[in-house]
């Protein structure tokens, strides 16, 4: 009976790991003659770790993130040129206490999307509020909320977020109206939150993108002004990758 009022106190409480795992608790407590005390710390434990874990699996899930990458997965022997200690030191989030940038640039198929999935996955495990999305993605949602007259409220909940990611910036021209959001976007970011941002162009090609060059000065200079940012050369991953297959076959063949 007293059992039974327990566990309906911890449902109430919305202790649901202590609700679980309180009747092996007891059974090992009684079994190893541990005090009291050390029961409810044990119980309490358990339930702290447990919450972290899912917290952190809501932290991935709600990232929204096309596919899982990790620094584990990425081959650095084919990008000598960039340095692997920062890119470890990027996931331990110092960037984002201060309200940094870090802004990938290079070819297709180079890695910046992959580097940059991993330096936000381990940021979310580290319970950070992140966001992956692309430019376009990002304009969508911006020309939405516009049309809903929620801008301003999007933006306000843009600033909760600790990191947001902006992939593939360049790839596509952006017209007057989508330039202007971009550059609000940006404007309620800076010094509030950090961005890594993934494009294929380098910056003298910006003005290529937005609509006009002092949209493009303006977006460069809130981006650049705490900012790291990694050039990434060499031939694409997927070409390489294709070159290999094609390679194996003749050899099977």
């Amino acid at each position: 009976m007293i059992l039974e009022s327990v566990k309906t106190k911890l449902k109430l409480l919305k202790l649901s790991n202590m609700f679980l795992e309180i009747e092996d608790a007891l059974r090992e407590s009684e079994n190893s003659g541990r005090t009291y005390l050390e029961f409810l710390n044990e119980l309490l434990e358990t339930e702290l770790t447990q919450r972290a874990i899912k917290r952190i699996e809501r932290r991935i899930k709600q990232a929204s993130f096309p596919v899982i990458k990790t620094v584990a997965d990425f081959d650095f022997s084919l990008r000598p040129k960039l340095n692997k200690h920062q890119i470890l030191s990027f996931c331990e989030g110092e960037f984002v206490s201060k309200k940094e940038n870090l802004i990938f640039v290079g070819e297709p198929g180079v890695g910046k999307t992959h580097l940059s999935i991993a330096i936000a996955y381990e940021l979310c495990r580290k319970d950070k509020r992140v966001w992956f999305t692309t430019g376009t993605g990002l304009i969508n949602k911006l020309r939405e909320a516009k049309d809903e007259k929620a801008l301003s409220r999007y933006f306000s909940n843009a600033q909760s977020l600790d990191l947001v990611v902006i992939d593939e910036v360049g790839y596509f021209p952006f017209e007057k109206e989508s330039s202007e959001l971009f550059f609000q976007y940006i404007s309620e970011r800076y010094e509030r939150g950090s961005l890594i941002i993934t494009s294929n162009l380098p910056f003298s090609k910006w003005n290529e993108i937005f609509y006009t060059e002092r949209l493009t000065t303006a977006i460069l200079d809130r981006l650049i002004h705490h900012c790291h940012i990694l050039e990434m050369t060499g031939e694409s991953y997927r070409f390489s990758e294709s070159v290999k297959k094609k390679n194996k076959r003749k050899t099977k063949k």
